[in-house]
């Protein structure tokens, strides 16, 4: 008996595991998203601006979501040291979005967007996803090992690639394309009216849809245009 009752005694004052929580943030007024933390992020477009946050609550509380200069920008409060975190999940949504950036190793996954223009820049080892884009034009710029993909149509492409980065933009129809490739990433994308390729280093490009092609092509990476 007093075995057991000790035995139950230790197990009462094991430390308890950090019970999951929810916070949400008054977010309103951004077209532009900045992920600078290491986590999850899900956005949709839709009828109003909002976040929340899903995690323990020692991890919710170093993390920041603000909007400043019409951008949403999602970071950690450094001042907490080096301790480990678990992940973090993040869900937001606005009505309208013109501009995406990832820095670090987070993942933004984007529904759908509708501009004029629409930039996307990448750096570090994050991942970035667009299900259906419907832009004038449309900007990537990636410096790092990222990973670009999305879906839809612009009138313009310009994807710039910079290290080991990936753009996988096969879903994606433009009429004109300018494309630039500096290191072992890789980029495929449709274009039908013209493309401008310059390619340096490892890195392989593909653009289907029977566009006219102009080629510049340095070091030992693949160009396969026109088709």
């Amino acid at each position: 008996m007093r075995l057991i009752a000790a035995a139950l005694l230790a197990l009462a004052v094991l430390p308890a595991g950090a019970s999951a929580a929810t916070r949400n943030y008054t977010v309103t007024g951004y077209e532009r998203v900045r992920l600078l933390a290491p986590f999850p992020v899900t956005l949709s477009v839709g009828p109003a601006g909002a976040a929340r946050a899903e995690g323990r609550l020692e991890d919710l509380d170093r993390l920041r979501i603000d909007v400043q200069n019409r951008t949403l920008i999602i970071s950690l409060d450094r001042s907490g040291g080096t301790r480990p975190m678990e992940p973090v999940k993040i869900v937001a949504s606005t009505p309208l979005l013109t501009a995406v950036q990832v820095s670090g190793a987070g993942s933004l996954a984007v529904d759908r967007a509708k501009a004029d223009r629409f930039d996307i820049a990448l750096g570090g080892a994050g991942s970035l996803t667009l299900g259906r884009l419907d832009a004038g034009a449309v900007a990537i710029n990636v410096l790092g090992a990222g990973n670009v993909t999305l879906a839809g149509k612009a009138a313009r492409a310009r994807i710039a690639v910079q290290g080991a980065g990936d753009v996988d933009a096969a879903a994606l129809t433009a009429q004109d394309a300018d494309i630039s490739v500096s290191g072992a990433g890789d980029v495929t994308l449709a274009a039908t009216r013209t493309a401008k390729i310059a390619s340096t280093g490892m890195g392989q490009v593909r653009v289907t849809g029977g566009a006219a092609c102009t080629v510049q092509r340095t070091g030992m990476g693949e160009v396969d245009c026109g088709r």
